[in-house]
């Protein structure tokens, strides 16, 4: 069995998840889905009953805020899947003892995959592929079929639904953004162009064990995730299948997609069209990918960089590395390396937000229209409601 399991589960796994009780039979994949708040309709949406060798490891669990009405929805839950008394639904109880609320998902599921981990360590789990979503996902049919790589993280591409047209028009909007922020990362050639979805998740056991597993925070724990696993591996986007994932209101957590639907709808408000909502600007990419080589020229030699690239860059703390760089590293590829592992999809993130002073947002829908043809395509193919806006000859006044 692999070091890098066996040191994980002895020095950083969850205690709870080392102590539960292990199934009898044995299943060839596993699946991790925290729950709270939820109905038992995820069941059958992520086809667990006609997957029975699929082990679905469900952590029912609520915070330690959360509303009365939710903690009983959640109680209730609990107890309706108890009564399905299925043999591929491992369920975890943290209703009773509820999880910190800063904690939230995240420990949710570290919990969750610690124990998926170490079912793969018993030869309890054939697959060395632990999968993870949400209880607001569907699944196709082929979804527990794909083909995976030999190691790193795999990202599913998804889609989402709403009968709200409202909603529809909002997380289309908000699909858009993600959707052209990542492709637009690709295009500058950065190391971390790929989605950041929990519910869309599948992450190899060693290299969980890697990194150390989930960080325990109550959002943005798919993002940092595979922010560690991309700095050692590959963060792979598969087209093989699609995610259905419920588009919904929530607060549950201070970022992600719930807030941001609420945000657009109040645009929307003011202005059915969506032209108003705001994206990165084009120019700000150029602008990265330009840093991005000049860090590369770095690797070969000291230079000077361009001023404002300096400026963001050393407000990041660059000079901190800079000033061993050469002197540690004998290799342009040992540099390149340590650079690419500092300048990572956080850092990105602030760099771009930091170069927005000179580069301010542009509306979303423009910026699209400007693309070219195959880019465009790219960003709607998945999103038809987004392609109506697009269209749409509704301009604000």
């Amino acid at each position: 069995m692999s070091k890098a399991i066996t040191k994980y589960l002895e020095r950083y796994a969850e205690k709870e998840a080392l102590t539960l009780t292990i199934p009898e039979h044995s299943f060839s994949q596993t699946i991790v889905i925290p729950a709270f708040d939820e109905t038992t309709n995820f069941v059958e949406n992520l086809r667990l009953l006609a997957n029975p060798s699929v082990l679905a490891i469900v952590i029912v669990n609520r915070p330690d805020n959360s509303s009365l009405e939710a903690t009983r929805n959640t109680f209730e839950l609990l107890s309706d899947l108890k009564k399905l008394r299925l043999r591929n639904l491992l369920i975890i109880d943290r209703v009773e003892k509820p999880l910190e609320a800063k904690q939230g998902v995240g420990l949710a599921r570290k919990i969750g995959t610690d124990l998926a981990l170490r079912l793969i360590q018993l030869q309890k789990i054939s697959s060395p592929w632990i999968r993870q979503t949400d209880a607001d996902a569907s699944f196709q049919k082929n979804y527990y079929q794909t083909s995976m790589p030999k190691s790193g993280a795999v990202v599913y591409a998804h889609r989402h639904i709403s009968s709200d047209p409202l909603i529809s028009k909002a997380i289309s909007l908000y699909d858009g953004h993600m959707s052209y922020y990542v492709n637009s990362l690709e295009a500058a050639n950065s190391k971390y162009a790929y989605p950041t979805l929990g519910s869309t998740l599948a992450i190899h056991a060693e290299t969980y064990a890697q990194v150390r597993g989930y960080p325990k925070r109550n959002a943005g724990e798919d993002f940092h995730l595979l922010n560690k696993i991309a700095k050692t591996n590959r963060v792979q986007y598969s087209t093989e299948t699609t995610i259905s994932l419920e588009a919904r209101l929530s607060d549950r957590v201070p970022i992600g997609t719930g807030p941001s639907i609420k945000k657009i709808l109040d645009i929307i408000e003011k202005d059915p069209g969506g032209e108003s909502y705001l994206s990165y600007n084009p120019l700000l990419f150029k602008f990265l990918a330009k840093t991005i080589n000049e860090l590369k020229s770095f690797t070969v030699a000291p230079c000077q960089f361009d001023k404002i690239i300096g400026s963001k860059l050393d407000e990041l703390g660059f000079q901190r590395i800079a000033s061993t760089l050469h002197s540690h590293y004998r290799s342009c590829d040992q540099r390149q390396e340590k650079l690419d592992q500092w300048f990572d999809a956080l850092k990105t993130l602030r760099f771009l937000h930091k170069a927005e002073k000179h580069y301010p947002k542009e509306s979303l829908l423009d910026t699209i229209r400007g693309l070219s043809p195959k880019e465009r395509e790219t960003i709607v193919s998945q999103n038809p409601t987004l392609s109506e806006l697009l269209s749409s000859s509704e301009r604000p006044p």
